[in-house]
């Protein structure tokens, strides 16, 4: 089952274009190991920023904030709207939107990564109704119910996101 899931990820992320989405170049299985090659980010994630700032008690400033926020969300926007190489759309749902899997390059670039646990309409391995899957502290209130998920979802995980650049601590604590 987990193969199954990961060659999704694989074929799903393949299919998406753009700047602020970490590319996926090849995937498949050699020799029983599963492996994915992707677009090499130079750069830090969110989390670790926040954790920086915190320590040396410094805001990250609101326009910085807002620019990020507002890239992660252009890219989150294009995988909604996504359509695969058949004309049909993905109906792609991330699921995990968090300060961890949005990466800050050098030159400043935002780029999405681990669509992992994302959920689309082509994807051969549903997940199973009820079943939880995400970080807890970025999941909208029905992700966290199991219930059926659009992308509002992932807007709700990128709130959160937001507040804790600007606060400098996670919305929902634990």
């Amino acid at each position: 089952q987990f193969a199954r899931m990961f060659l999704d990820e694989a074929k799903l992320v393949v299919q998406l274009n753009h700047p602020a989405i970490a590319q996926i170049y090849d995937f498949g299985q050699d020799k029983g190991q599963l492996y994915l090659a992707m677009e090499y980010c130079d750069g830090t994630n969110l989390r670790l920023i926040v954790k920086d700032h915190a320590k040396r008690q410094a805001k990250i400033p609101v326009e910085y904030c807002a620019r990020l926020v507002s890239q992660a969300a252009i890219a989150l926007g294009y995988a909604h709207r996504a359509a695969g190489i058949d004309g049909k759309p993905l109906s792609i749902i991330h699921r995990d939107v968090s300060p961890q899997n949005i990466l800050l390059g050098q030159t400043c670039d935002v780029k999405l990564i681990d669509f992992g646990v994302a959920k689309a309409s082509s994807a051969t391995q549903q997940t199973a109704a009820g079943m939880i899957k995400g970080k807890f502290a970025y999941m909208s209130p029905e992700q966290l119910r199991g219930k059926p998920l659009d992308h509002r979802s992932d807007i709700y995980g990128l709130g959160l996101v937001l507040y804790e650049l600007l606060a400098a601590e996670r919305a929902i604590p634990g």
